[in-house]
């Protein structure tokens, strides 16, 4: 049977009975030590600068590649990725070096994964342009392909121009560029330029999967790369219940991801995999068998982890015991 690796996604804050409070990073660290030491592959940050949670409010959280790196400096073997930075954050050169020392800090265990952004909030208030955001991509990914390959670039495009642009020192070790697509121009920038590729988030339901992967395996093919060429990986939403304990579990997903709360279970789980270790394991096995060699985790909704600490053991040390 195939084997898929675990990732963790966190998240900045937790919800209790007051409401959100922030972790501060001396928990997050705590929180990385024990994913590093159950034997987890990776852990995971994404990259808003805020995001508008609507009568909530903004809701803000740490820098992602500050975060990583601090991670990174205080975790031995546990790999660290973005997921993912938005792409016009950034230029594209600037992140390829960022990408560069964060691989160094790490002794080899930084990925790179980039997205075209989406929360249109966070560039009105930045100032930043909010069109052709895939063609942007589509530049960027091309300009830190050449970089990682050949140490310079002389990209010309409509956004982007460089003149020797040099990554210099380069690593050790090449860092591994990552894309999150589900489009057809992003699957193909993807299947040109990108070592991984991730979707998320899911559930039960597999079909987006593997219909995308398929996708992605032809376009592949199409521009001269062997479709083993690139990582396929998934991000998937759980919540790891006590043995019975799947009502209880039902009624934590429907408060902490409110956009699910009108679904019934069968329907919520097909967005959310809510059960014991041993069914979500199952779920895992069947993203692996479809061709997922790494699940990415986050909790419901994504936003905030629950207070009561009973689901992090039974996530961090239950499930990758199912798993075998």
């Amino acid at each position: 049977m195939a084997a898929i690796k675990l990732g963790l996604y966190l998240s900045a804050s937790e919800a209790g009975p007051d409401g959100l409070k922030s972790l501060p990073f001396e928990r997050l660290l705590a929180i990385a030590h024990e994913a590093e030491e159950a034997g987890w592959d990776s852990i995971w940050f994404p990259d808003h600068y805020f995001v508008d949670a609507g009568p909530a409010g903004r809701r803000g959280g740490p820098e992602c590649w500050t975060l990583l790196t601090a991670l990174a400096a205080r975790t031995a073997r546990i790999r660290v990725g973005s997921l993912v930075l938005c792409n016009t954050f950034r230029h594209p050169a600037i992140l390829a070096k960022q990408a560069a020392t964060l691989q160094e800090i790490s002794g080899g265990r930084a990925i790179l994964g980039l997205g075209s952004g989406w929360h249109e909030p966070e560039y009105q208030a930045l100032g930043l342009p909010f069109d052709h955001r895939v063609s942007r991509l589509a530049e960027s990914a091309a300009a830190i392909r050449e970089l990682f390959d050949t140490g310079t670039s002389s990209f010309k495009g409509r956004w982007l121009k460089l003149d020797r642009a040099d990554l210099s020192p380069r690593p050790a070790q090449q860092v591994p560029f990552w894309i999150a697509a589900v489009g057809p121009r992003m699957l193909e920038i993807t299947a040109r330029y990108a070592d991984g590729w991730n979707i998320a988030w899911f559930g039960t339901n597999t079909g987006p999967f593997r219909k995308r992967a398929a996708q992605l395996a032809e376009l592949a093919r199409a521009a001269g790369r062997p479709a083993d060429a690139i990582t396929l990986t998934v991000g998937v939403q759980a919540l790891v219940t006590a043995p019975g304990g799947e009502q209880e579990g039902f009624a934590l997903t429907r408060r902490l991801a409110p956009q699910v709360a009108k679904l019934d279970d069968a329907a919520l789980r097909e967005r959310v995999l809510v059960g014991d270790a041993r069914f979500v394991a199952g779920v895992l096995r069947e993203y692996a068998e479809a061709g997922a060699s790494l699940a990415i985790i986050g909790v419901p909704g994504l936003g905030a982890f629950p207070a009561d600490p009973g689901w992090l053991q039974r996530l961090l040390h239950d499930l990758p015991a199912a798993l075998g």
